[in-house]
């Protein structure tokens, strides 16, 4: 493992002003109940709220340092950093983050650099750095003024972290060899609809370099291997994952094939959930050996992931277990996920969740909430984060409140008391066990209690 830590920079705060449907300060946070960086923020929201907007802003806003050239060694470079945001030369891009009401706009964030996640980020072991964009307009909505700004108590020579970055509108694409070995780490998070990089491609130049017995190559894909088996559900192991085809670095004539319990599939005919989540998963893994070429453990290195939509495509079972199947493979990973998932919820009790709830014209960042480790997934559902009222069909729904109509109701005719008493009988009916194996029990033991009860009043009479 790279023993430099230069290396290991995470984002600990994010703060945005007018900044689209944003409008006063609101402040997200990235730390555990701890106190330490969170290895995940979950971050919760209706469509439309802003869930993208915070990524695509800790996108732009990660820090890049100016370096000194030998004749400005002893010189103070005026701005050793700034946030990436400061090469975009496109005014109108700039323009898009504001609110079209707004005279002004302005992104901060911190980042942490120079610890490992987990550890207590408020002692002085690590260093902390700002990134900073303002934008000033006039009453016409066109640009004034532009500042970019980056906060660092001293300089030193640190690297960029990386920073990858997956947006909703993500795709996976079969074998191209080199079609994207220019493709932007962050591309996808930006554009409505773009492709993965070239999956199949990239292990099979893995698969060169190792035949070729390049340095760490054959226990790089190895582990990478693993890593893939791990995080899909149906392979069992490095050996479920097959590089099939000819042993030629420019050769396109190559598949990958997955071992399943149905047998080996081709990966352009894996699920859309299978090929989404093993084409990112392989583009964290490609990034970090590329990013730490000498590290003896290349996927224990650092780096900051953000995935909007992280459920997309994926069966509720594979939602509750990805968040533990990623820290497992990439422990030095920090996550910073958007989710429609409940399910996503009950299995991230221990992250930072974060939840964005519309104002009338704005939405506000909650960072507090109340506990539901023992809560029920009906119970999550029902809760102010997603706004059912109810975890039943809605027809069930209907029935319950005539129901509580008929028995509030002081003088009910005769039809109505027999509707009432039906009503009655069917709620006693309704599933309410947590399982439908406790369910079938249940109703089980009220069917033998009523074959008891009418056996004793035959019994009696």
């Amino acid at each position: 493992m790279s023993n430099s830590t230069n290396n290991r920079i995470y984002v600990k705060h994010l703060s945005l002003e007018n900044i689209r449907c944003f409008s006063d300060k609101q402040e997200l946070n990235f730390f555990d109940t701890n106190g330490s960086i969170a290895r995940w923020t979950l971050i919760l929201g209706e469509n439309g709220v802003g869930k993208t907007t915070l990524l695509q802003s800790l996108v732009r806003m990660q820090p890049v340092f100016n370096r000194q050239s030998e004749d400005q060694f002893d010189q103070l470079l005026p701005n050793p950093v700034e946030p990436e945001l400061a090469s975009e030369g496109n005014n109108a891009v700039l323009q898009a983050f504001a609110r079209n009401d707004a005279t002004h706009a302005r992104v901060e964030a911190q980042f942490l650099f120079g610890k490992f996640l987990e550890l207590d980020c408020l002692d002085s072991d690590g260093e902390t750095l700002a990134t900073m964009f303002k934008l000033t307009l006039n009453d016409k909505n066109q640009i004034e003024k532009v500042d970019f700004e980056g906060n660092l108590k001293e300089y030193v020579d640190y690297e960029e972290p990386l920073v990858l970055a997956y947006g909703a509108g993500r795709y996976p694409v079969s074998a191209n060899l080199g079609k994207y070995d220019r493709h932007s780490s962050t591309q996808s998070l930006f554009e409505d609809m773009t492709e993965l990089p070239d999956t199949e491609s990239r292990l099979m130049q893995l698969d060169y370099s190792a035949l070729k017995d390049h340095k760490n190559a054959k226990l790089n894909l190895r582990q990478l291997k693993s890593i893939i088996a791990k995080v899909l559900p149906d392979a069992e192991s490095e050996n479920s994952i097959q590089i099939v085809g000819s042993k030629s670095e420019n050769s396109s004539q190559v598949e990958i094939q997955v071992e399943t319990p149905y047998g080996a599939v081709p990966f352009g005919q894996l699920s859309m959930g299978h090929r989404m989540v093993f084409a990112w998963v392989v583009d964290i893994a490609w990034n970090l050996l590329r990013k730490f070429p000498e590290s003896e453990q290349p996927f224990c290195e650092s780096a900051i992931v953000l995935v909007d939509e992280i459920d997309l495509h994926l069966h509720p079972r594979w939602q509750r277990e990805i968040r533990k199947l990623l820290t497992e493979c990439f422990p030095n990973v920090q996550f910073i996920v958007t989710s429609n998932s409940p399910l996503m919820v009950l299995d991230s009790l221990d992250a930072n969740l974060a939840v964005i709830r519309r104002e009338g014209d704005r939405t506000v960042i909650e960072s507090e909430h109340e506990s539901v480790e023992e809560w029920r997934l009906d119970q999550v559902i029902t809760s102010p984060w997603f706004g059912f009222e109810s975890a039943r069909h809605p027809k069930i729904e209907e029935k319950m409140l005539r129901l509580r109509r008929l028995s509030q109701r002081q003088n009910r005719s005769l039809d109505e008391q027999l509707e009432l008493d039906d009503l009655d009988k069917w709620l006693g009916k309704l599933p309410t066990a947590e399982s439908l194996k406790d369910q079938q029990l249940m109703d089980s033991i009220r069917e033998l209690v009523e074959q008891l009860q009418d056996y004793s009043d035959r019994q009696m009479t």
